[in-house]
């Protein structure tokens, strides 16, 4: 399983048409921008916090900045897995966007709002990919030092497509508290809620009354990750929000994130982030300790 902690952007926008896997395709992961992520072809589930997803084609999914996802997809020669992903930083999109107060509005929303809406269903294929390939022949003729104002353009224009059927949908959609939350949801909400306490299979076997052994194939079989993993990537995730964000020394970022052992929080993290977490934060513009 691939295991992307973080994401840092070093272009304020990245577009990815059509991208396919002809494999079993699972990424765990956070970055510091918005995702879009349209799915055209291909069937699995998306976990996003506490919630768990079936994925179709015509699916679309939001993820906020540092909101920590895990897509897992199924794939093959015959069935392949085709997205298209658009990451972006949201500050960049806020400069442009200020004229239009309706579509600004749904944007920071989508952003920073407290709604947990994350995915717009159904969306019509044909039109979708006509609207793709309209602005993909654009790009080609843009010159490099006009093309963030024509990515720009065009994750304003798709706001402003996607913003009909997200009001639609929440128009027709009942809405309510939902109650039955799986046991892998609860566990992942477990998770996010207390990544800073030791790690406690039996414990989590018995939060959703089941047994050690099936909670573990459960969770594997669902997510395609191991809680362990799971876990540890949420660390992380909040370690890497926590260099850029703060001034806090890397013992105690170490120590809030539940890796209070600086020598195996650094270990850690170069293992799955590639780099120490001084060089992250370095990396990120961010002066050292």
């Amino acid at each position: 399983m691939r295991v992307d902690n973080y994401l840092s952007l070093s272009h304020p926008i990245h577009l990815h048409f059509h991208n396919q896997s002809n494999a079993s395709y699972h990424n765990l992961h956070s970055h510091e921008g918005i995702e879009f992520l349209y799915i055209h072809k291909g069937t699995g589930q998306v976990v996003i916090e506490q919630h768990l997803y079936e994925v179709s084609p015509g699916t679309l999914f939001v993820f906020r900045p540092f909101e920590l996802h895990h897509v897992a997809m199924e794939g093959s020669d015959t069935h392949p897995y085709v997205r298209s992903v658009f990451n972006f930083r949201p500050t960049v999109i806020e400069q442009y966007i200020g004229t239009f107060p309706a579509l600004q509005s749904f944007f920071l929303n989508i952003w920073n709002g407290k709604s947990e809406d994350r995915v717009l269903t159904d969306l019509p294929k044909c039109e979708v990919n006509a609207f793709f390939e309209i602005h993909k022949q654009r790009f080609t003729a843009t010159e490099s030092k006009e093309e963030i104002h024509e990515y720009a353009l065009f994750i304003i224009a798709f706001l402003h497509y996607i913003r009909f059927y997200w009001e639609q949908q929440n128009v027709t959609q009942t809405k309510g508290v939902r109650g039955d939350y799986s046991p892998v949801e609860q566990i992942v909400q477990w998770i996010y809620d207390n990544y800073k306490e030791d790690f406690s299979l039996k414990m989590l076997a018995s939060l959703v009354h089941l047994s050690p052994n099936h909670v573990s194939s459960l969770f594997h079989k669902t997510t395609g990750s191991t809680i362990s993993e799971y876990l540890i990537a949420r660390r992380l995730q909040q370690a890497c929000q926590l260099l850029i964000t703060s001034t806090r020394s890397i013992q105690q970022v170490g120590e809030e994130v539940g890796l209070s052992n600086c020598s195996y929080f650094c270990k850690v993290f170069r293992k799955n982030i590639g780099m120490s977490p001084r060089q992250f934060r370095k990396s990120n513009g961010y002066a050292d300790d």
